[in-house]
């Protein structure tokens, strides 16, 4: 692994404020999801330990990347942009939910996409605890953004592509469409984020964020393979037949897409190379979940045979301070595209 001195100095002086805003991130989630205003079945749901980690990561995630997003646009996040975009990750493992776990019908679920929230859901006692904790986090995203109809647009094609993953076990899609599903899917959740900020989105930027989208959704595919394979589902990172090393080429092919469309962005050649390295200690995830499958494929005689792994050896566990400390490393001998 060999390191480039000019990303070791950009990291020096990136990695502290990084800190501070996941502990300023922490500080007001916390703060959204145990606001008094929020009904009490509402908050309960949002305190479960299983719900508040999968909040915590939703809001990790995505408010560092709208961050980014800001930075390259020559600003900050403002405060309406920054609890916008926690209150919108806050309902994602609601919205995910409905889809994938309570059985709603295409129609409900489009009735609470409808839902716009302009009368706080304090009227709204009548729903189970998830729709309210969903409708509550929704309102306020809706009181915090400026143009709704360009965050609405982008959901519901993200409702539209959510509702289609549905079907990624089924045996009569091919692998083709299988793929475009899922692409949709982490294209459009992009999109959905980055209409919470104020900018208008331009074409060129909107099809490089669909791509990191669909980089996103690549990883999240990687990480969730054993239990992808379990359910029966078709995802962009089990499309193999015992090598994964094709995979690990597509995935790597998908970062080349997205770097050249960062390129191609209208700015200055300093902040696209601020944006990349920044970007690249997420996908440095990816990188080292890869290289962890490969590692197992290694020990099985060259083969990932994932009927018979368990489970176990399977996970990687990033919140373990080695793990993070790998995916600096990998940042740091990134190759940029400039």
């Amino acid at each position: 692994m060999k390191f480039k001195i000019k990303n070791v100095l950009f990291y020096l002086r990136y990695l502290p404020s990084l800190l501070l805003l996941i502990i300023r991130i922490n500080k007001q989630l916390n703060k959204l999801i145990t606001h008094p205003r929020l009904p009490t079945a509402a908050r309960e749901k949002l305190q479960h330990p299983k719900v508040k980690h999968r909040v915590v990561q939703y809001a990790l995630i995505h408010v560092i990347l709208n961050s980014s997003i800001a930075r390259y646009h020559g600003r900050k996040l403002n405060n309406q942009e920054f609890l916008a975009t926690l209150a919108a990750c806050a309902s994602g493992p609601f919205f995910d939910d409905f889809f994938d776990e309570f059985g709603y019908s295409k129609s409900e679920l489009f009735n609470l996409l409808q839902d716009k929230t302009t009368t706080h859901p304090d009227a709204t006692l009548d729903k189970n605890p998830g729709e309210l904790a969903y409708t509550y986090l929704l309102y306020i995203v809706y009181q915090n953004i400026k143009d709704k109809d360009r965050f609405y647009t982008y959901f519901y094609n993200l409702y539209l592509a959510q509702w289609e993953s549905k079907n990624l076990n089924n045996n009569n899609l091919t692998r083709d469409e299988t793929n475009l599903i899922s692409q949709n899917k982490g294209g459009y959740s992009a999109l959905v984020f980055r209409s919470l900020i104020q900018e208008p989105i331009s074409e060129v930027e909107s099809k490089m964020l669909f791509q990191l989208g669909v980089v996103g959704q690549f990883m999240d595919d990687i990480f969730d393979l054993f239990d992808d394979y379990q359910k029966g589902l078709k995802t962009l990172a089990n499309d193999f037949d015992l090598d994964f090393k094709p995979i690990v080429s597509r995935f790597q092919n998908e970062i080349i897409i997205l770097k050249n469309l960062i390129e191609t962005l209208p700015i200055s050649k300093h902040r696209k190379q601020k944006f990349e390295l920044e970007i690249q200690l997420i996908i440095s995830a990816g990188n080292l979940a890869c290289q962890h499958f490969l590692n197992i494929q290694a020990e099985h005689n060259g083969t990932l045979e994932l009927s018979k792994i368990d489970r176990k050896s399977m996970i990687i566990d990033m919140e373990n301070w080695r793990n993070q400390f790998k995916m600096l490393l990998i940042s740091i001998s990134h190759n940029q595209s400039y």
